[in-house]
């Protein structure tokens, strides 16, 4: 059995930083792109839809790793009935690896 992938996970390396996002259901979070700079995020529960500038739509489901840096997004949709979890990491300013 392959074990999943998480950022809740305690132990992550000290090279990065970590914050944890929750979206209520049917609630909005607006895309800040200095907030996702660098970062990408394990939706560790629930059902999101990004949705682009242009009107596009992405479903993510329960367990789908992403790097949102750069992307055009317009906002993140929880379009189910539960909490969306996203957990970020990203590498920690002026740290190198190992």
């Amino acid at each position: 059995m392959t074990a999943k992938f998480t950022l809740l996970r305690p132990g992550l390396p000290p090279w990065l930083d970590s914050r944890v996002v929750d979206i209520a259901p049917g609630a909005d979070l607006a895309y800040d792109a200095e907030f996702w700079r660098d970062a990408f995020a394990v939706l560790e529960r629930g059902t999101l839809v990004l949705r682009t500038m242009t009107g596009v739509q992405l479903r993510l489901d329960h367990g789908a790793v992403v790097s949102l840096s750069g992307v055009q997004l317009a906002s993140l949709r929880n379009t189910g009935d539960d909490t969306a979890t996203l957990a970020l990491a990203w590498r920690r300013r002026g740290r190198h690896l190992g």
